[in-house]
């Protein structure tokens, strides 16, 4: 009787030479109406054995090859017979559950209340937000029924309620834990699976009614009805499975009751060798028979958890076949570069570091790209036997990764102006490069949006809508300045304006900005002077150079896609909307007859429209997620799958294939493995079963999967393994981890007794220029970009300045002139030196570089800078106005300061009455909050703005050099030697916001007028959400140095780049611990700032690309010198209340008062006397 034959062995070339040997004699006398059928996982396998068999002379025509779902379909075609009903697909599956879910939302009496959370929805139903969740819920469904089907079928049978001597499930465990019976969810997913496969449509048939595609039926009932029948007698034709590696409990049951009917051969790989009895002599290397153990110890694999789910697949097939199931395994002698490492991993043993594999921490997704670009370029030009098909770059996530290959990749051109490195590229979405596809979202977008200006031309610079009106780009540029001249921003009339937002108060100028009032001051330039002037105030536009017969066109393509965007609105039957919905794609978006590509997107998403029941497009959100729907599952690619340069794919889920070189990139912590489906909804995270180790899951189980997967991809580099991940967010700037998987592999190489392992993850600069990749012995600091060279070329030869000539001596100056430094550029100073030192030699404080050449929605001519310090500005005006007495409420002073700044302002603002939105969110009760919290503070102290400048400066001597610091401290209370400084703020607290205060206390310490012995700081901010008061007091234990601002102003003035650290607040969190300078590791830390320097060395210009990072070894002394001063000044004051500010204000000055008395009784009058003199001495 048929059975299976299995041949088990690595590398995957040898499993093909026996494959192409056993196909040999079937393949020279194959019927072409009749091919040898070869099931295979993916594409790309199903490639690389076509073009393996041509390198070996051998012809695939007379080959069939087939993915495992076609082809076990075929087969269950070949045995049906008579029998040949259509077979349910899951987008059948899916209508059905729309069209259910949105039946059962109208019931009275609601069948799945949990699934479609009817009573946390029910208010929004009918809404476009309630269609759309009901959507994604069925695509959920489908998802969630397929995966069940494919690890529960004996569950979806029980449902179905089969009443059949045969079962699909060999297995007869292949059904959730009876725990789950109880479960609300459980009991509603099992009456939609049984309303959507078994009882869907009979109640319209009853009536006569049709209903798409009722009579379908899903593949498992398909199989088991055919499986039925008879076996046919006589020699049963041979099926061969090639290089799978995963399957599920389902496929291998099917496979099983098909092997009554057909004669199966594997070729798989030989992943778990460990599980076989074989040959005693190691030197055999003929195929013999081999014992299936079970007997796989992973306590002796350092690698099981990595090779558990082939294990698990091995152990299924000898359980479904039970004893019809025959193994063949060889000896392999892997003589190829990588052939011991392989060893190694294969019997989980440790071996020796290697220098061909390499892993690297790349600061960013795109230095990623650039390290293995560049490292091509270098294996290439050291190998002279590699080829560009010998190279693979895998990445996780095509989608995410595309952007930066194609630009590192499309960078470099050849004469021809072609890529300098060839290359193939898959496994993405074509929806994201089809102009079709843009086109069709831009519309929808603009349907649903408020017809702006950037949705328009969105549009316009799509080159489908480009052909469809018959311009080109430059006609669209022209356009775009047209529409800037005239005004246009927003809206398409007054009409649609108050429909949208309202009708201004004033009721005047309601047209200004819209479309229709821009496009009359075009075409009226047509026939009228510019100088003209309407009775409604329009003036007609200069056209000067324009052309007029494009302007119609761009007049009327206006008119007529506002015409469609109200037409869509109203109401229609489900086929109507489709055909109007269709016609006006059709209008807008025209596909050139030589554009083969974007016609096969557009056809696609038709025919896949039409699987639907189109009724349920009577909802217009329905029909937009379904179009949206079927444009993401079009696959793209460019060029052929293993030929015509480096093949730069995805990691597929399955067998990977065989290259000399691969390099992976993505391999950061949260990118890889894929995150685990959790969610309530999926009863198989949710089963015990699986949870308690009972079934065998690990095909459930995504991070299992993912490591075969990597697992499988280290076993097919045969000459050199690149693993790459982002060690670095440059936005947030902090440090990212490697994923799990790569910890593991780091760990396993970490224990070979070798001296390599210290450095063994390579950490690479932040720019490909960086002056790391001079003299540096690596594999991955390897850079051949012409560009960068000369860079660095530039940086080696660059000499130090010459010495400035000495000044010619003159008339001995007894007072030299006092330099004046801002209190807030030594603040930028601790908390940035470089760029601090830099801004100072280059005098950059006051400059301001702004762009207006960008283009918005709306005529605003504020700057971002200004608005982030609009705030600022408003509550310090509202204060004064509530310390002077002007404005008695908080509410008054804010309209008081509003008012004012809007007079000051007006240039600046955006004109009426958008003036009043850009400043709405100061009237607004959270902001009155924050000024009614300061009212007692301000009532119940003085407080005045104190000008430090001029006279007032403090004076400070530094080697000789008079030095005066100015500054403005905007609210200080001082009294009887108490200083008490209030800050307001509408943003959240953290100690970037008492530092500054802190250092501004520092400095009126050292004035005649405000020299305090005790404090108090009121901060008023968010915190944990809510609006709070902080108060904060001086500290009597504090330890300050007498010439704390004259170190610093010194180390400020003669700041040398060569020794200064980036970023000496890098551990500012730290730092304000109380134990932080007495616990902290001066190396730790030094290595930490390292790290910053090298990959922040471009942080500020281009200035610092030339400047070689260097950390002192006496980091720790260093800021301890610069910080502890200043971080050790206050303590936090308890007053149990964020609300009370007068009372709380009063006793944190009464603690600190008496504190500073005790403090000044122990304080010897001596020393006092001799500081005093110190002093007026300076």
């Amino acid at each position: 009787m048929p059975g299976i034959r299995i041949y088990l062995s690595h590398p995957l070339q040898e499993l093909a030479d026996r494959w192409i040997a056993d196909t040999s004699d079937d393949l020279k006398g194959a019927d072409l109406f009749h091919p040898l059928r070869v099931i295979v996982p993916n594409r790309n396998m199903k490639r690389w054995l076509q073009m393996y068999m041509a390198r070996k002379g051998i012809v695939a025509a007379h080959i069939r090859f087939q993915y495992v779902e076609d082809g076990i379909r075929s087969l269950l075609e070949g045995i049906a017979g008579e029998y040949n009903p259509q077979v349910l697909r899951p987008l059948d599956l899916q209508g059905r559950i729309l069209h259910l879910l949105l039946q059962d939302l109208k019931s009275d009496s609601p069948l799945w209340p949990l699934l479609t959370q009817r009573e946390s929805h029910s208010a929004r139903e009918g809404s476009g937000e309630e269609s759309l969740r009901i959507f994604q819920l069925s695509q959920r469904m489908t998802d969630l029924f397929t995966n069940y089907e494919y690890h529960r079928v004996g569950t979806l049978e029980d449902w179905r309620e089969i009443d059949s001597d045969l079962t699909l499930d060999v297995f007869a465990d292949s059904k959730f834990d009876d725990s789950l019976a109880a479960d609300g969810l459980f009991e509603e997913q099992r009456k939609l699976y049984r309303a959507a496969t078994v009882e869907y449509g009979k109640d319209e048939q009853k009536l006569n009614l049709s209903v798409l595609h009722a009579d379908r039926v899903p593949v498992s009932e398909y199989a088991r009805r055919v499986l039925k029948g008879d076996v046919k007698k006589g020699e049963a034709p041979t099926v061969y499975l090639f290089g799978l590696s995963l399957l599920s409990r389902y496929h291998i049951s099917l496979i099983r009751h098909l092997s009554d009917h057909y004669s199966f051969r594997a070729y798989l790989p030989d992943l778990v060798p460990g599980l076989f009895k074989r040959s005693a002599n190691e030197n055999d290397e003929q195929w013999s028979p081999i014992e299936f153990t079970a007997e796989f110890r992973p306590e002796n694999d350092l690698f099981a958890g990595w090779k558990k789910s082939f294990a698990e697949l091995l152990g299924l097939l000898e359980t479904a076949f039970r004893g019809r199931i025959e193994w063949y395994g060889r000896n392999s002698d892997r003589t190829y570069p990588l052939g011991r490492f392989h060893d190694a991993l294969l019997k989980g043993s440790i071996h020796p570091i290697t220098d061909r594999i390499h892993i690297g921490c790349c600061p960013g997704e795109r230095r990623e790209v650039e390290t293995v670009y560049q490292c091509i370029l270098q294996a290439m030009r050291d190998d002279p036997t590699l080829e560009l098909t010998d190279i693979a770059v895998l990445v996780p996530d095509m989608e995410h990764y595309r952007p930066y290959i194609l630009d590192v990749f499309e960078r470099d051109r050849t004469a021809t102006d072609r890529p300098l490195i060839p290359y193939n590229l898959s496994d993405y979405s074509a929806a994201r490069e089809s102009h079709f596809a843009s086109g069709v979202r831009a519309l929808f977008q603009l349907i649903r949006g408020d017809f702006t200006r950037s949705e328009v031309f969105e549009l316009l610079y799509n080159p489908c809508c480009q052909h469809a009106i018959g311009i080109d780009r430059e006609t669209v540029a022209e356009w775009l300045r047209l529409f800037d001249d005239a005004g246009i921003r927003r809206f398409f009339d007054a009409a649609d304006r108050s429909a949208q937002v309202g009708t201004p108060t004033d009721g005047e100028r309601s047209d200004a900005f819209t479309f229709l009032r821009g496009l009359r001051s075009l075409y009226l330039g047509m026939f009228l002077e510019p100088d003209d002037l309407l009775s409604d105030g329009l003036r007609p536009h200069s056209l000067f150079l324009v052309d007029r017969t494009a302007l119609l066109k761009l007049i009327d393509f206006v008119q007529r896609l506002y015409q469609w965007q109200q037409e869509l609105k109203r109401e229609f039957t489900g086929r109507e909307r489709f055909d109007k919905t269709m016609e006006f794609i059709d209008g807008f978006l025209s596909i050139p007859a030589s554009n083969n590509e974007e016609q096969e997107v557009r056809d696609h998403m038709e025919s896949e429209l039409r699987l639907y029941d189109l009724r349920l497009f009577k909802d217009f959100t329905l029909l937009e997620q379904a179009m949206l729907a079927s444009l993401t599952g079009i696959a793209g690619g460019r060029g052929h799958y293993l030929a015509g340069g480096v093949t730069v794919c995805s990691l597929q889920p399955m067998r990977p294939v065989p290259f000399r070189h691969i390099y992976i990139a993505g391999l950061g912590e949260g990118q890889f493995p894929p995150r685990e489906d959790r969610s309530t909804l999926n009863l198989l995270s949710r089963d015990p079963s699986v949870s308690a180790g009972g079934l065998p899951h690990s095909n459930i189980a995504t991070g299992e999967k993912a490591r075969l997967l990597l697992y499988e991809t280290l076993l097919s580099a045969t000459d050199r393994i690149v693993l790459l991940y982002n060690g670095r967010d440059t936005t947030r700037d902090r440090e990212l981890l490697p994923c799990s998987p790569l910890n593991e592999l780091i760990s396993y190489l970490k224990k070979a007794d070798s001296p390599k392992t210290e450095d063994l993850v390579e950490r690479l600069p932040l720019k490909l220029y960086s002056r790391q990749y001079t003299g540096r012995n690596s594999y991955l600091f390897c850079n051949l970009s012409r560009p960068d060279i000369r860079l660095l070329n530039l940086s080696s030869i660059r000499t130090p300045p010459p010495p400035s000539p000495s000044l010619a001596a003159g008339t001995k100056v007894d007072q030299p002139l006092a330099t004046d430094i801002q209190i807030a550029h030594l603040i930028s100073f601790l908390r940035h030196p470089v760029e601090a030192v830099i801004k100072r030699q280059m005098r950059l404080y006051d400059s301001r570089i702004e762009d207006d050449s960008l283009h918005d929605d709306e005529p605003f001519h504020i700057t971002d800078e200004e608005i982030w310090g609009m705030s600022s500005l408003v509550i310090e005006r509202a204060l004064m106005l509530m310390s002077e007495g002007t404005s008695n409420s908080a509410g008054t002073a804010i309209n008081d300061a509003v008012s004012s700044i809007q007079g000051e302002f007006a240039d600046r603002l955006p004109v009426p009455p958008y003036d009043e939105i850009a400043l709405k969110k100061y009237r607004s009760p959270d902001f009155i909050e924050l000024l009614e919290m300061a009212g007692p503070i301000l009532h119940s102290h003085p407080f005045r703005r104190i000008r430090l400048a001029d006279e007032s400066a403090v004076q400070v001597n530094v080697k000789g050099r008079s030095i005066r610091l100015t500054g403005e401290i905007p609210f200080l209370s001082y009294a009887d030697g108490h200083a008490t400084i209030l800050h307001v703020t509408d943003r959240n607290f953290t100690n970037r916001v008492l530092f500054p205060l802190l250092f501004q206390l520092l400095v009126l310490e050292r004035t005649r007028s405000f020299r305090w012995h005790s404090f108090t700081i009121c901060i008023i901010a968010i915190k944990n959400g809510k609006t709070q008061l902080l108060q904060y007091a001086n500290n009597p234990e504090r330890t300050l140095r007498s010439t704390y601002i004259e170190d610093l102003l010194d180390e400020y003035l003669a700041g040398d780049l060569n020794y200064l650290p980036l970023r000496l607040d890098l551990l500012s969190k730290d730092m304000w611990k109380s134990d932080f300078f007495d616990t902290a590791v001066g190396d730790a830390i030094r290595r930490r700032l390292e790290d910053e320097a090298l990959e922040s060395e471009v942080d500020f210009m281009d200035l610092l690309r030339v400047i070689p990072p260097k950390i002192d070894d006496d980091i720790l002394s260093r800021m301890r010198k610069r910080w502890e001063p200043i971080v050790t000044l206050s303590i936090p004051v308890d007053d149990g209340s964020s609300r009370k500010g007068k009372s709380t204000d009063k006793t944190a000055e009464k603690q600190s008062r008496t504190q500073s008395k005790k403090q000044a009784e122990k304080r010897p009058a001596k020393s006092s006397k001799k500081q005093s003199k110190k002093g007026s001495k300076s």
